[in-house]
């Protein structure tokens, strides 16, 4: 049984439970929140329902926690509750979000991936498994907000919903809109000043499709954005330590959450520095609890990118 199918049984499996928990009888004693109620998928998600939610009593969730890995989660019953019971469930949509697909949705939900132009996840440039998967059916890449161009589109889109669902915050949601999206054209302008002369290194997972295709740089990765197996093999590795030492690359990067293991191994061969490119996919703990976003991740990114010009 593959996997699709064994997380397509697991969800229907939850949905039935659901429906049993959904209609149990509720304790007379529980008050009602007043506060918005809005359930988020992943970081993208959280980061712009917070972001126009400022100054407005709400009460948001992110589903998936942080540092733990996106692509392995599947929701719990109470996960789906919680989403059944939301005032506003968003999302990104993508391979890793199919789940939402096989629940009924009564709450509004904003999928994130409607405003914006999708793109064929690629095995152009990723190194391992290049030929194995040439046949199959192209599945899109979800990593949508690693553009801030796309990310704009994502908070404006977002904010139309909201707007139009809560009329009573729609000023504040706008000014909300407003602010952020100023934070976001500047991350995109100054992406737009860097000009890089050699190819980035990942040796690692590559979720920057969107990001790269956006600014023009060019990129050698080990695995693409989604992938499950991230042991590399041999060959891939000798292929990025050549590429390193033909180009005379210095810095070799790695993704956030990663074990980095390819890269130690590359690093002590060639004494390329390491460095990290924030994807968004998911954040540590740390930084979800000190209020980390995803304009604090684009300046990050951008300040690591220009060490390489």
């Amino acid at each position: 049984m593959s996997k699709h199918i064994q997380r397509t049984v697991f969800i229907i499996l939850i949905v039935a439970l659901v429906s049993v928990l959904l209609f149990w009888p509720k304790n007379p004693n529980e008050v009602a929140s007043e506060k918005l109620k809005i359930i988020s998928t992943n970081f993208a998600s959280y980061d712009i329902a917070r972001a126009l939610t400022k100054n407005i009593d709400t009460e948001l969730t992110m589903l998936i926690k942080p540092g733990t890995d996106v692509h392995s989660y599947d929701p719990t019953p109470q996960d789906v509750i919680q989403v059944q019971n939301a005032d506003i469930f968003i999302y990104t949509g993508g391979e890793s979000e199919t789940w939402v697909e096989n629940i009924q949705i009564k709450s509004q939900s904003i999928k994130l991936a409607d405003a914006v132009t999708l793109i064929d996840e690629s095995n152009e440039n990723i190194i391992q498994d290049e030929h194995e998967h040439e046949h199959e059916q192209a599945e899109k890449d979800e990593h949508i907000w690693t553009s801030p161009k796309n990310y704009l589109a994502m908070l404006s889109f977002a904010k139309d919903q909201m707007a139009k669902s809560f009329p009573d915050h729609a000023e504040t949601i706008e000014q909300n809109y407003t602010n952020y999206a100023n934070e976001i054209k500047q991350a995109d302008q100054d992406f737009r000043t860097i000009s890089l002369a050699k190819p980035l290194i990942f040796a690692d997972r590559f979720p920057f499709a969107y990001f790269v295709q956006e600014y023009g740089y060019e990129y050698l990765a080990a695995f693409p954005g989604c992938a499950e197996q991230t042991e590399a093999d041999a060959s891939t590795i000798a292929k990025l330590t050549d590429a390193i030492k033909d180009q005379k690359i210095t810095t070799i990067y790695t993704i956030e959450l990663s074990n980095a293991k390819i890269a130690n191994t590359i690093s002590t061969s060639t004494d390329a520095k390491i460095r990290t490119l924030q994807s968004g996919h998911n954040i540590t703990q740390h930084d979800f609890e000190n209020g980390l976003t995803m304009v604090d991740i684009y300046r990050n990114n951008y300040a690591t990118l220009k060490e390489a010009e």
